[in-house]
């Protein structure tokens, strides 16, 4: 049987991207529309929308986030990824930059679960995909969004787990 790409040792060292990927992402302009579409095309029911909390140490191009700028999301469960759609609120972010240069729907990112967000945000800066935007997750670890989009052609937002001795 064939090896699938990235399933064996590699070239050794740890991958900072692991190999737990979780999330597909789309920044849409109308989140309503986009749930009732995706919902009719999976013959789901439509997930609910909600505002996530603002957290703590949000960053955008290394500069704190101002508090109006938001997001509003849904998301389909899939198996083991989950499909997340994001519609923008508020001023410049990630999410707006993606929406603003398509004009439309359009892919942000793929997500993966790290045991250490900072360690493989590093990693990936040294790697030359810079930090995009960051915060600090519900569980005390540190999600980050590293800009791939020439290389790659994706955002890589970086799940990163709680931090040693609990969090």
């Amino acid at each position: 049987m064939a090896e699938t790409a990235g399933a064996g040792s590699g070239r050794g060292g740890e991958a900072p991207l692991g190999r737990v990927l979780t999330q597909v992402a789309f920044v849409v302009p109308d989140l309503e529309a986009a749930v009732a579409a995706w919902a009719e095309l999976l013959g789901v029911d439509p997930p609910g929308i909600r505002e996530p909390p603002l957290r703590e140490g949000r960053e955008y191009r290394g500069r704190p986030l101002p508090e109006g700028v938001n997001l509003r999301v849904a998301m389909f469960g899939l198996g083991h990824v989950t499909l997340e759609l994001i519609e923008p609120v508020g001023g410049p972010s990630a999410w707006s930059d993606v929406l603003g240069d398509r004009g439309g729907p359009a892919f942000h990112h793929l997500a993966f679960e790290v045991a250490d967000g900072d360690a493989a945000a590093r990693e990936l800066a040294a790697r030359g995909y810079a930090p995009l935007q960051s915060q600090v997750r519900a569980n005390g670890g540190r999600m980050v969004y590293a800009d791939a989009r020439g290389e790659l052609g994706a955002i890589l937002e970086l799940l990163g787990g709680p931090p040693a001795g609990g969090g």
